[in-house]
């Protein structure tokens, strides 16, 4: 079955964590007996992590939160050379920088600090190895909602209330799709442009621009998070049964269900069961 919203190919017996109109909870069904019939999947969590007050750096105790938000700053327009943390000085939020050794020049901030170089270097130096480690995909529904506002600030856009966020980083994007999950919403990665394009820079004179990377985007669904199948009847909303020959593989996971994504087809994650005894 697809659509704009669902995008899952399994067997028959492979069971769907679904709910139908009439069902206040959701629960696990073959796939052979969703087919025709109305139902929702779920795409989002209730996180229930806790917050975090402080983070040490080098012996000095920190606010987390204004932390997450200049780790934001940082990986989505920042960089170090010579030692020194730039950051793009319309893209920074003064209140949170009280407490670092900075200065201001030529439109960009300097941060002077060594912990502070040394803490954020961990999350990439140039664009294309920006990442997010694994300390901070495991933050509260609050905290993970700080981090990914400051992202977006950074590098991203927001029309009409539907926000996304662009990268060359492939990792990167990975990441801020689990931490889109983290913050109770859901997201979908697509290809915006392939290496090899040449465009024409409105900035710089239109001087001829020729893309070296992939640049990807992730959009964040934030409403969303429970998408109907079977809804409609158009052309966006396909629902077949084919023959297939080759090996199947399901993933076993006792007492728990699997967040899907397929990432060959860059489609909205949903929760799913699986084929055996252990749904």
């Amino acid at each position: 079955y697809k659509n704009k919203h669902i995008n899952i190919d399994c067997t028959l017996n492979h069971k769907l964590y679904v709910k139908n109109r009439q069902s206040k909870d959701y629960r696990l069904v073959e796939a052979q007996y969703c087919k025709g019939k109305m139902y929702r999947v779920k795409s989002f969590v209730d996180n229930d992590s806790k917050d975090i007050k402080n983070i040490n750096i080098n012996n000095i105790d920190y606010d987390m939160d204004n932390i997450l938000k200049l780790i934001g700053m940082y990986i989505s327009d920042g960089s170090i050379n010579n030692n020194i943390v730039y950051i793009n000085e319309s893209k920074v939020n003064y209140n949170i920088l009280e407490s670092i050794n900075y200065n201001y020049s030529d439109g960009a901030i300097k941060i002077n600090d060594k912990d502070i170089l040394e803490f954020l270097q961990q999350f990439g130096r140039s664009a294309k190895d920006k990442h997010i480690t694994k300390e901070f995909m495991h933050l509260s529904k609050r905290q993970s909602r700080i981090l990914l506002d400051s992202l977006i600030e950074g590098d991203g856009t927001n029309c009409n209330g539907y926000r996304r966020f662009g990268s060359i980083s492939e990792d990167l994007i990975n990441n801020v799709s689990i931490l889109a999950f983290n913050c109770g919403y859901s997201s979908n990665i697509h290809i915006c442009e392939e290496p090899g394009v040449t465009r024409y820079g409105k900035r710089n004179f239109g001087s001829r621009v020729t893309s070296k990377n992939t640049y990807y985007k992730i959009g964040i669904i934030e409403k969303q998070t429970e998408p109907w199948a079977n809804k409609k009847q158009n052309d966006s909303n396909t629902e077949k049964v084919y023959d297939y020959k080759g090996k199947v593989y399901c993933i076993e996971v006792p007492e728990s269900h699997i967040y899907f994504m397929r990432n060959d087809m860059y489609s909205t994650p949903c929760w799913i069961g699986n084929s055996n005894r252990h749904g």
